[in-house]
């Protein structure tokens, strides 16, 4: 699988693009745009910004945000799993 994390927009947000590889190709599995409403929120986008995102923060999305997500869960909770998963250190 292939992570695809676009820089964070003026407003705070962090685009996460999940793809699968399929023979030759990469398939968009699910994309989620988060928007910070806490400062440490704000601070970690900013990191994975210039750093790019980590082993844990990689691990956190495929473990708890995309099954969320996959399975249509409310807004709340994958916000929720977002901000753990971009806090992961």
């Amino acid at each position: 699988m292939l992570y695809h994390l676009l820089a964070p927009l003026a407003r705070k947000h962090i685009i996460f693009n999940l793809f699968k590889k399929v023979g030759n190709d990469f398939v968009l599995i699910v994309s989620v745009d988060f928007e910070a409403e806490k400062k440490v929120e704000e601070k970690a986008i900013a990191v994975i910004s210039t750093d790019g995102i980590g082993v844990l923060q990689a691990r956190a999305f495929r473990k708890k945000v995309f099954p969320l997500v996959k399975a249509g869960a409310s807004e709340d909770q994958v916000h929720k799993e977002i901000s753990n998963a971009i806090q992961q250190q």
